[in-house]
């Protein structure tokens, strides 16, 4: 008996953490991510660049450290 309620507690938390991920874009951005080895040559604009680095110095810091 434990372990069929262990099942179904198990069964229900992820149809839940599912329905989450597709209704949450801010948890579907984060599981869309992925990192990039490979570039291309090129060039970037100087307004493409001020936007990224916009983007890095609003972005939150690991273990809050604040440089």
């Amino acid at each position: 008996m434990r372990k069929i309620a262990i099942f179904i507690i198990f069964v229900l938390s992820f149809v839940l953490y599912a329905e989450t991920v597709k209704t949450n874009p801010t948890i579907e951005t984060i599981f869309a991510r992925k990192s990039v080895r490979n570039y291309k040559s090129g060039t970037i604009s100087k307004e493409e660049l001020t936007l990224i680095v916009k983007a890095g110095m609003a972005a939150p810091t690991a273990v809050d450290k604040r440089p």
